[in-house]
């Protein structure tokens, strides 16, 4: 690359990059949100167009989109299968690609720890078992390179070390990598050559960068959500059986596990998006999900963020970052009315305060996923929640910008009346002693078959699991 330019007909992503690339050698490419790493695996991959200076490009690049492996690579491959589903005219819901036919091997499914997801399709796994499909089928092409975009999000505890094996092996082996990340201290140890993005500034971790109380939740019996004897899953495993937990307003509940325990599959029950929420007793703010609470009743007073609803916002075109944040105020997808006055200005402060204005102005789908998981949290503030949910939020943020992020959740779940509910795999974001604790172990069809009992940390929630 000479003075390259990136983009497409419309906007331009990056501008003035020289930088090559040979055979034989690794580099981490580190950079804060916005600075053009996801543009330059993009432009990699062919997602993304060379409008200015000289770009060259090895023939192996052909497979470049098979070699990138991150977030945007999982939402294209969930837009395909959402694109052949064939459920609404079939005898039962469509699986789509099954996972044992995407990697194509089944040793290295085994390796991948998904031996016994082997028949489930790749819609229904979590997000870090589809890295780990992605990981596992660019093992089994054997290409000379990889891409990897902030590759260790998304993985439990299992799931990165068993990465960082699999890319000490990779280097050991004469395989070229590029590890773009926003944060230099999340690449494996190995012979790396460093690129700092122009204009990266300081990425050294804040000190607001851990999520924290001084105080302890409020005490008050109020129950604002109570599973009972809930029953959730697919057909081969049972995610959730015969699960008790209650959450009194005021409580804050770290939620952990490894990828596939249920996670998201808990939050999707409490905010409306998984369909067995109705054939349950689950109850938020004294309320049974269904007639009695409605989901728009439920978005007016949770606040979500998570990978998934991320995916719901990202094809969103013609809109600017302050229309998605005042979506907020009427907790849609869009806005299909215009915000008052009020709204307006309360959208245009939070985004003074975090730094945020220009991001506001500009188109969304212009705008970097850090960036938009930054309006994303906005969003799901802007409103004045009761209860928050926030599933991985920090995911694709620089050290500052998940210090501005853990500062504004610090904030807002101080008052005693606000209910926060924290899924994370990094213990580096949370003191885990100022929370009530639920954790939620791996679950398997073997495993199944049998009657193990969950405890949840803290005064409330016990059930099986």
């Amino acid at each position: 690359m000479q003075n390259c330019g990136v983009g497409d007909w419309h906007r331009r992503a990056l501008s003035g990059i020289s930088w090559e690339w040979n055979v034989g050698e690794s580099w981490v490419i580190s950079g804060p949100n916005g600075s053009g790493k996801s543009a330059l695996a993009a432009l990699w991959v062919g997602r993304l167009d060379a409008v200015e200076g000289r770009y060259e490009s090895h023939p192996a690049f052909a497979q470049a989109e098979e070699a990138w492996i991150g977030f945007e690579r999982q939402r294209l491959l969930l837009e395909w299968e959402r694109h052949i589903d064939l459920s609404d005219v079939s005898e039962g819901p469509d699986p789509g690609t099954l996972t044992r036919d995407f990697v194509g091997d089944p040793d290295l499914l085994k390796r991948f720890g998904l031996g016994e997801k082997g028949e489930r399709g790749l819609k229904h796994l979590s997000t870090g078992e589809l890295r780990r499909a992605c990981l596992a089928r660019a093992w089994r092409l054997d290409l000379p390179f990889l891409i990897l975009d902030e590759p260790f999000e998304g993985l439990d505890t299992v799931g990165t070390e068993l990465l960082g094996r699999l890319l000490a092996d990779a280097l050991m082996a004469g395989k070229d990598l590029v590890f773009l990340t926003r944060k230099p201290n999340d690449r494996p140890p190995g012979p790396w050559n460093t690129w700092a993005l122009p204009g990266t500034g300081d990425q050294t971790p804040g000190p607001a960068s851990i999520l924290s109380f001084s105080a302890p939740a409020s005490s008050t019996q109020e129950v604002v959500l109570s599973f009972r004897r809930v029953n959730a899953g697919y057909p081969d495993v049972p995610v959730f059986s015969d699960f008790d937990w209650t959450v009194r307003r005021g409580e804050r509940w770290l939620v952990t596990g490894p990828n596939g325990s249920g996670k998201s599959t808990l939050l999707a029950l409490i905010f409306g998006d998984h369909p067995q929420v109705f054939s349950n007793e689950i109850h938020v703010f004294g309320f049974r999900r269904g007639p009695e609470l409605t989901l728009a009743e439920v978005r007016r007073r949770v606040g979500l963020v998570s990978y998934s609803a991320h995916l719901g916002f990202r094809n969103l075109f013609g809109v600017t970052g302050l229309e998605v944040l005042a979506s907020g105020f009427a907790a849609t997808v869009g806005l299909w009315t215009d915000p008052s006055w009020d709204e307006v200005q309360a959208c245009q402060a939070l985004a003074a305060e975090w730094g945020l204005s220009d991001a506001v102005r500009r188109p969304w789908d212009e705008l970097s996923w850090g960036t938009q998981r930054l309006l994303l949290l906005g969003r799901a503030l802007v409103a004045g929640p009761e209860l928050l949910l926030l599933d991985e939020p920090c995911q694709g943020l620089d050290f500052q910008a998940q210090s501005r992020v853990l500062e504004r959740v610090t904030a807002w779940a101080s008052q005693p009346s606000r209910t926060l509910i924290y899924v994370t795999h990094r213990p580096d974001e949370v003191d885990p002693g100022t929370f009530q604790r639920l954790q939620l172990p791996q679950f398997s069809p073997r495993a199944s078959r049998g009657a193990r009992t969950h405890r949840a940390g803290g005064l409330s929630g016990t059930g099986k699991l």
